[in-house]
């Protein structure tokens, strides 16, 4: 088996993996998880509204689940970009900033490393603003719009410049658009890698190592 077929398996949601090799896919799993959180069928990645207001009723939470599904979604094109390479246009970039480079046509430009700022704020510290003084780029303080909009970023007329007193400069994501969006990039790698458009960075050993485990 290459690399490219065993990096295929670990982001298919079907049981093939778990057939061949007594392993299940950490891809997989975080796929599913972030589709369940999200309120959407874990097969499909359709929204469906699964689970979502019951828990939220039970435990007098503010939409936990899906505050917790954005973020796995956030970490999902993180994986995406550091296990995936195109053949023939590599991208030198890594992390969300290649998966985006070389996967979506919606978040360009400076809106990429609002994205990652985005999963920084709440990869780092579970909030919704970046460090007042980041080491790279704006400091960005975000507002989630949940309902429908048509827009995923959606950049304050005045920037913030890191002073939390202020208010009324948030930089407005689309959060179901977002979504709907790394659904599409997936579905996209999942057709590249039938095609073989597609090669793994790491050897198998690491994928092995990093992304599954026995059952």
């Amino acid at each position: 088996m290459t690399k490219e077929d065993f990096l295929k398996l670990l982001f298919v949601t079907d049981n093939t993996l778990e057939k061949n090799e007594k392993i299940t896919s950490t891809v997989k799993l975080l796929i599913y998880e972030a589709r369940e959180l999200s309120g959407r069928n874990i097969k499909t990645g359709n929204f469906d509204n699964s689970n979502l207001d019951d828990f939220a009723a039970k435990y007098y939470l503010y939409i936990s689940r899906r505050f917790n599904g954005l973020f796995l979604y956030l970490l999902l094109l993180e994986v995406i970009g550091s296990l995936i390479n195109n053949k023939l246009h590599p991208s030198s970039q890594n992390g969300i900033k290649r998966a985006l480079e070389m996967f979506s046509d919606k978040i360009i430009g400076e809106n990429q490393s609002i994205i990652i700022g985005l999963r920084n704020s709440l990869a780092h510290r579970f909030s919704l603003c970046t460090e007042s003084t980041p080491r790279q780029g704006k400091p960005l303080c975000f507002e989630l719009c949940w309902n429908e909009t048509n827009y995923i970023v959606k950049k304050p007329t005045t920037e913030w410049d890191g002073d939390f007193s202020k208010k009324k400069m948030h930089t407005k994501i689309g959060v179901e658009n977002l979504i709907n969006h790394i659904e599409k990039i997936y579905a996209d790698i999942i057709k590249k890698l039938e095609t073989k458009e597609l090669q793994s960075v790491p050897e198998i050993p690491e994928l092995k190592a990093r992304y599954t485990i026995k059952i």
